[in-house]
């Protein structure tokens, strides 16, 4: 993967800090003078590969910024793969420091694989290579993080991918009436049947699961109470709540993954303190970074018929978030009831994904429905389950016409998936 060493070197007033073990090779330098400093700047390998960006006013002085492609680089870890290409920076100063402000860094990897993906830096007090929080953008295959280290090596890294089943008959799947389908390997991510998997297409309440996601990514206290509001009104399925009630969060996030209620969706999105328009950037940025190349986002419950993705990014998103054991619990539970803690209502509900009721030992799931006149394309549903021996898949399809047929689908889609690979 190692191309030739490539450096660009931006200059200044200054002393450089020098990286131990690197063969070096030409060097180019432009100045980086007071005026560029206070607009901010972005320097990039000319590959673009590899590029930095600094922010308006990050730095106080006259600097020097130096990139490098690396091919002699401290050992990598052994229980992940590299990705990308190995990179160094160094910030030249008059007084080497750590950065007040970030910097931000992105580095191009080659990976379509749903494996988790970080960039690393190399710590030199430890002697090892340390994970930073990533976003990724899975559509240019990009991995940014803010940074605040005046010189490092970078690589992105990516959890090593669990072998995958072995097809174990002829068959090649099941016909279905389903506008898009997929089955996936929960473990390793391989694609075990596909159909039309790739379409954008209407999400529905699918979307509930990545509002689960960030709601949880909040850190929240799930016997905090919260007083449903106006706000949180919502049409279709929904809560027999009024505005005044309270609940607790718990309440809220199972009757959005177990009944499907779009007020409670609506009021558990409002609880994490967040604007309308900051949770649906978290909720897009969500989709970058598990590479969802083809999702978007515009509100919380499913509503809109433009929250789409694909069945593909659909079972990335879904092999993310059930692993996660609120959303399982949540997600396989085969009713729930609560009381309203001011008003004593109480409300009871049914999982809207029958297959928790079936002969499958179901493990996480999420329905969603949205007619045509509202934009939507019937009916979805996705599904994980297991074998006695804990093997794992997962089915989603999309655009069924009926919901018998959807349940229909997905369970035989499921044990076609289980009965005809081996692990």
């Amino acid at each position: 993967m190692m191309k030739t060493l490539k450096k660009i070197l931006l200059t200044a007033a200054g002393i450089s800090l020098f990286l131990p073990g690197v063969v070096f090779a030409q060097v180019e330098r432009t100045h980086l003078d007071a005026a560029t400093i206070v607009r901010g700047y972005t320097i990039e390998l000319t590959d673009q590969n590899f590029r930095i960006g600094i922010g308006p006013n990050v730095f106080s002085e006259a600097s020097t910024i130096k990139l490098e492609d690396l091919t002699d680089y401290p050992t990598l870890p052994t229980d992940k793969n590299i990705i990308s290409e190995i990179y160094s920076y160094n910030i030249e100063m008059s007084q080497p420091r750590v950065l007040e402000k970030p910097i931000w860094v992105a580095l191009k990897y080659e990976s379509s694989s749903l494996n988790h993906k970080q960039i690393n830096f190399y710590d030199h007090t430890t002697g090892g290579w340390k994970p930073i929080p990533t976003s990724l953008d899975g559509t240019n295959k990009y991995a940014r993080a803010a940074i605040h280290f005046p010189h490092s090596y970078l690589a992105v890294l990516e959890e090593k991918q669990a072998p995958g089943p072995t097809k174990a008959t002829d068959s090649w799947g099941i016909a279905t009436d389903a506008r898009a389908a997929i089955v996936i390997d929960d473990e390793s991510g391989q694609v075990l049947f596909e159909k039309n998997s790739n379409e954008q297409l209407p999400l529905a309440s699918l979307t509930k699961l990545m509002t689960a996601v960030i709601f949880l990514e909040t850190n929240p206290d799930f016997n905090r109470e919260v007083t449903i509001s106006a706000a949180d009104s919502a049409d279709g399925c929904h809560l027999n709540v009024v505005p005044g009630d309270r609940t607790k969060v718990r309440d809220l996030f199972y009757s959005s993954l177990v009944g499907s209620k779009n007020n409670a969706t609506k009021a558990l999105a409002h609880s994490t303190g967040l604007s309308d328009t900051d949770f649906v950037n978290r909720m897009n940025q969500k989709a970058v970074e598990l590479g969802m190349s083809n999702a978007s986002f515009v509100e919380p419950t499913g509503l809109d018929h433009r929250n789409r993705a694909s069945a593909t990014d659909y079972a990335k998103l879904s092999q993310y978030a059930l692993h996660k054991m609120e959303v399982l619990q949540a997600s396989t539970s085969k009713s729930y009831s609560f009381w309203t803690t001011n008003s004593s209502k109480f409300l009871s509900f049914r999982n809207t994904n029958g297959l928790v009721n079936s002969q499958l030992t179901v493990t996480g799931g999420k329905t969603g429905y949205l007619p045509p006149s509202w934009g939507g394309i019937h009916y979805n549903l996705m599904t994980k389950a297991k074998d006695r021996y804990g093997n794992e898949v997962i089915a989603v399809t999309m655009g069924n016409p009926s919901y018998a047929d959807t349940k229909f689908e997905v369970e035989s889609l499921l044990n076609w998936g289980l009965r005809n690979y081996r692990w």
